[in-house]
């Protein structure tokens, strides 16, 4: 399997040219979606597992990206 059969949402954030920062050492989070420079999504701090976290971040953004972006 793919990384984008994997995490669909987080392949399309990419591709809209979002950001996505894993371990920033300016953030607890282990992973970070950003938008023009401002987190939309942090996943919670206490999220070490970064399978746990990408799947966490698939989910979130997914919704994020349904709700403010349009087909």
């Amino acid at each position: 399997m793919t990384f984008d059969d994997l995490f669909p949402n987080l392949a399309a954030w990419a591709e809209l040219g979002y950001e996505l920062h894993i371990n920033h050492p300016q953030s607890k989070a282990l992973i970070q979606g950003v938008v023009d420079g401002s987190p939309v999504y942090q996943s919670p701090p206490d999220t070490r597992d970064l399978q746990q976290a990408l799947t966490l971040a698939d989910a979130a953004l997914g919704e994020w990206l349904d709700e403010n972006e349009d087909d």
